[in-house]
């Protein structure tokens, strides 16, 4: 995977109150996480990776978009998970895009992270990748959730519409500029 130009840094912090139910847990009170976006090039020094996403853009510059279908209740939102034992970020994507969705990755490059912070706990990290779309295969059961989950692209404009996380939009933006970076980049050759 080609990775991309050093990044500039872009701070974005997004606090969510998350409330527990009293009556069903024996217990009430309220907890912060922190998501702080850091626009980059690379994940050197980061630790723990706990998940790896793409933005994927098909020829026409829409996004993908995934809706996993083995929960009720599940919001749109890029493809991506877990890295499992002895994987790079690379191959984490990759296999985790064609798991969700049957998209097989190109052309891909990290354009940064999210800095999860939740009092009590380790900070962890959460890579962000822009990638163009190799090809399309029919839609297949995802072997970790044993469901065919729901696909769609959309504008850019429009991914927002469809995703609630609010510390997504710069990430979008960076993904944005990181395409028509590889278009204008592709077109001269």
């Amino acid at each position: 995977m080609r990775r991309s130009h050093a990044g500039i840094r872009i701070i974005l912090r997004v606090v969510l109150p998350i409330s527990l139910d009293k009556d069903r847990l024996g217990i009430g009170f309220i907890f912060m996480i922190e998501y702080i976006w850091h626009e980059a090039a690379s994940f050197e020094g980061l630790h723990p990776i706990m998940q790896v996403s793409g933005v994927c853009f098909d020829e026409l510059g829409r996004i993908l978009l995934l809706k996993q279908t083995d929960k009720p209740g599940t919001r749109w939102n890029i493809p991506g998970g877990h890295p499992e034992a002895g994987e790079t970020p690379d191959q984490t994507l990759i296999r985790e895009v064609y798991e969700e969705t049957t998209v097989h990755v190109g052309e891909a490059s990290m354009i940064g992270y999210q800095e999860v912070v939740e009092a009590g706990k380790p900070i962890i990290y959460q890579l962000r990748y822009a990638a163009l779309v190799g090809r399309v295969d029919p839609s297949q059961i995802d072997p970790a959730k044993g469901t065919i989950h729901e696909r769609l692209f959309v504008s850019p404009e429009d991914a927002m519409h469809y995703i609630v996380y609010p510390q997504y939009r710069e990430m979008f933006e960076a993904a944005v500029r990181w395409f028509e970076s590889t278009r204008r980049h592709r077109s001269t050759q």
